[in-house]
């Protein structure tokens, strides 16, 4: 017999309050909470991994079916693919109610709170953070493993997948299609610590991307290959951005428009070797001018909303000291744009994902040429 202590957020109404205490109680039942967890460990079980899965639809995508119950469909064959035997992942059914009480709505809004609750309720000791972006042609898939004890990002992975044409027919589209659809996809990927531990290696935070001429789920994108390429290189410990977005969000800062203060609050969280500020900007290859535009006799530029896969991009990496704001380093790569017919005049699919772990690897390759001194 053991006493589980709730926490309860400041200011949470006594209804929802409620509802934490009822889903702890059905925890207790269950055996799901850390003790429980302790006695499945005892007997063989997997310690368990919580998957979180948020999906963003881009362009005019109307699917015809609740997006509640793709989303719970995405996540069982997500859970297959991380656990074939079906055990040891846990998802809506056990940690929604934790997410409704810490406000986690979106893959930004992941916070030590949470972290601290599916530790204290369920005994898990991995998060999988994956968000699906849903396109009329392809689907793609951010997902990053989370160690709820250090916060730290293990693994990041980015995959992506295309979808048969008419896929979205009324007439042929259900469940089963859309199973089959993200089935095709890997949420999971191996550790690229190469053992070491979570203290080890330098910390770097990496600040949230908003991206120019892109669609804002770029921004999420490059930030997500910068991840992966960091942590590839095998020589950063870096504090999964979420958590650091909602540290400063906790006190007031934008993340977007870090000042000083906002730097001294990162500094007494983290005690970062650097802050890497990434940018992305996309040119379009056929330049347009804006409506009722002055002619000042410039050159047109980009001012297109939206740029494609196949436009120039510009991604850059500022290096900055946490106490005195100091750019210490920037790196950047400029990808030319690719051509869209390929051989025998066929139009060639370029996959924006691919593009952007080129322009990561090759950034991270230019900070370790200069030695990996942030």
């Amino acid at each position: 017999m053991f006493r589980r202590i709730v926490r309860i957020p400041r200011g949470v109404s006594g209804a929802v309050a409620a509802v934490v205490l009822a889903a702890t109680a059905v925890a207790t039942a269950r055996g799901e909470g850390a003790a429980g967890a302790e006695a499945l460990a005892g007997q063989g079980h997997t310690t368990p991994t919580a998957l979180m899965v948020f999906i963003d639809y881009e362009g005019a995508v109307r699917p015809g079916i609740s997006p509640t119950d793709l989303r719970v469909q995405a996540a069982n064959v997500l859970a297959a693919s991380l656990s074939p035997d079906g055990e040891g992942v846990l998802t809506y059914p056990e940690i929604e109610p934790s997410m409704r009480v810490w406000g986690v709505r979106t893959a930004a809004d992941l916070s030590n709170d949470l972290l601290h609750a599916l530790g204290s309720e369920y005994g898990v000791e991995t998060v999988v953070l994956s968000r699906l972006v849903v396109f009329s042609d392809r689907l793609l898939l951010l997902s990053r493993g989370i160690d709820r004890m250090s916060g730290t990002v293990a693994w990041a992975t980015i995959d992506e997948a295309a979808l048969g044409e008419g896929f979205w027919n009324p007439e042929h589209f259900d469940l089963e299609r859309w199973r089959g659809a993200v089935a095709k996809l890997e949420p999971h990927g191996k550790s690229t610590r190469n053992g070491q531990s979570a203290g080890e290696g330098a910390t770097v935070l990496v600040l949230p991307l908003r991206p120019v001429g892109l669609s804002p789920h770029s921004g999420e994108l490059a930030n997500h290959a910068l991840l992966h390429a960091l942590l590839s290189s095998q020589r950063f410990r870096i504090p999964d951005p979420s958590l650091v977005r909602n540290v400063l969000r906790a006190k007031g800062h934008d993340p977007s428009m870090l000042d000083m203060n906002g730097r001294s609050e990162l500094l007494t969280w983290y005690e970062p070797s650097a802050l890497l500020v990434p940018d992305l900007l996309a040119f379009d290859s056929e330049p347009v001018s804006a409506p009722n535009a002055v002619d000042l006799g410039i050159e047109p530029v980009d001012l297109s909303p939206i740029s494609s896969a196949r436009s120039p991009l510009y991604f850059q990496v500022l290096a900055v000291d946490c106490a005195s704001g100091q750019v210490r380093s920037a790196d950047a790569v400029y990808l030319e744009p690719d051509d869209a017919v390929g051989l025998f005049g066929l139009t060639r699919h370029v996959p924006l994902a691919k593009r952007f772990e080129e322009a990561a690897a090759e950034i991270v390759e230019q900070m370790q040429k200069r030695g990996g001194n942030l």
